[in-house]
């Protein structure tokens, strides 16, 4: 049976071929969430790109500054561009919702069109037409507009305290964000990119998180809970309050969290079927029959007794040699076949962090 082809429509056809996430009724009315999500995980992300570099971002490395640039691959810089502009679309439509709580006409640039904006004060429908011509603000001038409200004891809901308090991060994200967009050269480093967003943007995120509009909505944009029961967010933002942070704790949170994300588990109670096959399926690809494989334990992320334990061998000889001497047998590498969780051991144990994960590095006696 032969299956129906398609007829290609004109370019209108198709741009008129959508529908709006408000007109749904759902949970899900525009694209913060989504765009936070995207961010985190892009985040997140960064540290899988340079595993192999950090000592690059060491205080104590003496490596060129030209050879740290080249060592930052082109999926952290992908991770990095893409953990920008999404937060930064995120803090720019949290910022005109503030605004449109208080009048949909804040949220826009309608001053130049008289009849829009005669409808808008009048809280008259506008027409689809005129919603699709109705330019909105920029997010410079919605955040100026706000801080002024704020300052002027305009805001009626005085939601915007937060906003007053994070505004440097957020003019910083908005700046970044238009370096990436208008001239496609600028990449924050590694170490740096921790540094901003560990240490201002997630203070804002946290604060945003707690408006009645994101109120049970978690699961639209974090991750699943872990195993382990840390919270990578929590713990990074705590780590990044202080005047000195370690590098690679973070980096260890944020592979935590990336898993968490990648975890292909359900958290309902539906999931809970597909969930056996998943867990069986990746208990059975994580044999220790691989090389250098020494064991397999339970995941710290998704749980499941998925991950791999890698350990190396030195020996006083050649490894060929019979009369090889064995003199010390460690881990140095662990990964999930669940949820991919994947580190090494240039990262110290999760006890070493205050994190309470058992130890994935040790001699094998």
């Amino acid at each position: 049976m032969s299956q129906k082809k398609y007829t290609k429509r004109s370019l209108d056809s198709i741009v008129k071929d959508g529908f709006s996430l408000t007109d749904r009724k759902g949970k899900l009315t525009d694209l913060s969430l989504i765009s936070l999500r995207t961010g985190l995980r892009s985040y997140f992300a960064t540290y899988s790109s340079m595993m192999n570099f950090l000592h690059l971002f060491e205080p104590n490395s003496t490596a060129p500054l030209d050879k740290a640039d080249f060592a930052h691959a082109l999926e952290y810089i992908e991770n990095s561009t893409e953990a920008i502009l999404h937060l930064q679309h995120f803090a720019e439509l949290v910022c005109k919702d503030l605004l449109r709580d208080e009048h949909p006409i804040l949220a826009s640039d309608a001053a130049n069109d008289s009849v829009i904006l005669a409808k808008m004060l009048s809280n008259d429908a506008l027409t689809d037409d005129e919603i699709d011509g109705l330019k909105s603000l920029e997010f410079s001038s919605a955040l100026e507009r706000l801080l002024k409200l704020h300052d002027s004891g305009q805001l009626k809901k005085n939601s915007a305290i937060f906003i007053k308090n994070n505004q440097a991060a957020l003019k910083t994200l908005n700046q970044l964000r238009n370096r990436l967009l208008h001239r496609g050269r600028y990449i924050l480093r590694y170490d740096a990119l921790d540094e901003f967003i560990g240490g201002h943007v997630l203070s804002f995120i946290k604060e945003a998180l707690k408006l009645p509009r994101y109120k049970d909505l978690k699961f639209i944009w974090k991750y699943p809970q872990l195993t382990c029961g840390i919270d990578p967010l929590d713990e990074i933002e705590a780590e990044l309050r202080s005047p000195t942070y370690d590098l690679r704790k973070v980096a260890l949170l944020k592979e935590l969290g990336r898993a968490a994300y990648a975890s292909p588990l359900y958290e309902n109670l539906f999931g809970q079927f597909e969930n056996m096959t998943l867990s069986q399926r990746a208990e059975a690809s994580a044999s220790t029959d691989e090389i250098d494989a020494y064991a397999v334990r339970d995941c710290p992320v998704c749980g499941v007794k998925a991950l791999i334990m890698y350990a190396s061998t030195e020996v006083d000889g050649e490894p060929e040699d019979e009369t090889a001497t064995l003199i010390y047998r460690h881990t140095y590498e662990v990964y999930c076949t669940c949820c991919t969780f994947s580190t090494n051991s240039y990262l110290n144990n999760p006890k070493d962090y205050g994190l309470s994960i058992d130890d994935l590095w040790f001699e094998i006696k």
